[in-house]
């Protein structure tokens, strides 16, 4: 209708509908991961594992405090699934929490520095630099929350802004964002720029950010799934 409805699903029966969660596949332990999410009226901190047959929600363990539009990727060579920042107790209250997730627990990270805190953000692994990479979102500045523009790179110790890696993209919220494997490079692609929704698409690499111009580019969208699909060699967006 005129309404944005979390869609119920498996596993509805234990934790109810979900929105705004985080997704990341975890290779060495072939399980998808699912965390936090919002309802419609509340967010959460639950952690729930899907492999081959049938959910699984884990055994307790300390978990990242409840919230959702948080950032997640999986780190193949750490064999990790990092998370990062997420609005927390539906109050916009972004934070730039650094956690990860060894296939048993989660444990709060301690990067000697870490990108200012945010919500709906993009991130995904980069597998030439080896690093989990950060892109945009939103993020309180002065008592408005703003989109930026700006990228990080993580390698398990600290995260650091690459060279070349600013003032090239409009500031965007909610963007998607992958790693085109082939190309060996990072792609963006729609979000929210403050004022307008978007359908330009921009790559990252060593030598810094390009707007790529292609013939038939899709619908400005934002708030959507992006992945790169390695069989086929082709960035996929739903």
């Amino acid at each position: 209708g005129s309404t944005f409805t979390p869609i119920a699903g498996t596993p509805v029966a234990a934790s109810g509908t979900y929105s705004y969660i985080e997704f990341a596949y975890d290779v060495a332990r072939k399980q998808m991961v699912l965390f936090g999410g919002y309802n419609g009226s509340d967010d959460f901190n639950t952690t729930w594992v899907r492999t081959l047959t049938a959910w699984a929600q884990p055994a307790a363990f300390a978990q990242p405090s409840a919230r959702y539009r948080a950032g997640a990727a999986y780190d193949p060579i750490r064999k990790k699934v990092v998370l990062f920042g997420g609005d927390q107790d539906f109050s916009e209250n972004d934070n730039n929490q650094t956690w990860e997730l060894d296939g048993s627990k989660w444990v709060q990270a301690a990067p000697a520095a870490s990108p200012p805190a945010r919500a709906g953000m993009a991130m995904d692994y980069d597998s030439k630099t080896r690093t989990v990479m950060l892109f945009g979102g939103d993020g309180l500045v002065g008592s408005t929350f703003t989109p930026t523009a700006d990228l990080w790179s993580y390698n398990g110790a600290t995260w650091t802004q690459p060279a070349l890696s600013t003032g090239r993209t409009p500031t965007l919220q909610n963007p998607g964002m992958a790693y085109d494997t082939l190309a060996d490079r990072i792609v963006t692609f729609g979000g929210y720029d403050g004022s307008s929704i978007v359908n330009t698409t921009w790559y990252w690499d060593s030598g810094g950010w390009h707007q790529a111009n292609p013939t038939s580019p899709a619908v400005a969208r934002y708030d959507f799934g992006m992945a790169y699909d390695p069989v086929r060699n082709r960035t996929v967006i739903f």
